[in-house]
């Protein structure tokens, strides 16, 4: 399964998960990717936002848990 996400950045990962409702562009902000926000961003990092199954770009598979 591939996971759709946000990268920016170099150096050690910060990983960013998200909550129910939610998803990777939640943390637009803290990426520095909405206008106005540029400052914001974490630097120094590798970050990284995820899409978890099911949600933003990211579909829920069709896996079996039985």
């Amino acid at each position: 399964m591939t996971w759709s996400r946000l990268e920016i950045g170099e150096g050690p990962p910060v990983v960013f998960l998200h909550g129910i409702g939610g998803g990777a562009a939640s943390f637009a902000p803290q990426l520095g990717l909405d206008p106005g926000h540029e400052a914001d961003r974490i630097t120094g990092h590798s970050l990284i936002a995820l899409d978890l199954p099911g949600y933003g770009k990211t579909p829920l598979s069709q896996l079996s848990f039985a």
